[in-house]
């Protein structure tokens, strides 16, 4: 899953079968942090992380930047840092081309 902040619009039906539809940058965002699962560098930097924590089979929860900083203390300590920097990373001329301000990823290992 991929968490991101930005802009979201909806609308929703009040009558009838009740449903909503919802769209924005945040949702596009979030989908483009989702899709960081795929990269292989990361799916490397994930798959050990899982491993050091004894787990085989995972889901990832990977936030945007933004999102990190606005948590508390205690929950920032449950995610793990990607410095974009990281030298495996630039070997494999990795860009996070959809968000030009990030300098790291931030990413909880989950069962």
């Amino acid at each position: 899953m991929g968490l991101a902040y930005n802009s979201v619009q909806g609308t929703f039906q009040s009558g009838g079968i009740r449903s909503y539809d919802l769209f924005g940058e945040a949702l596009g965002q979030a989908a483009k942090y989702e899709e960081l699962r795929k990269h292989p560098v990361l799916w490397d930097i994930f798959r050990e992380h899982a491993r050091e924590l004894g787990l085989e089979n995972f889901n990832i929860l990977i936030v945007q930047e933004f999102v990190y900083n606005s948590l508390s203390n205690s929950y920032r300590d449950m995610f793990a840092e990607i410095d974009l920097t990281d030298k495996r990373l630039v070997e494999r001329d990795f860009q996070l081309m959809y968000d030009s301000e990030a300098k790291y990823i931030y990413f909880k290992v989950l069962e």
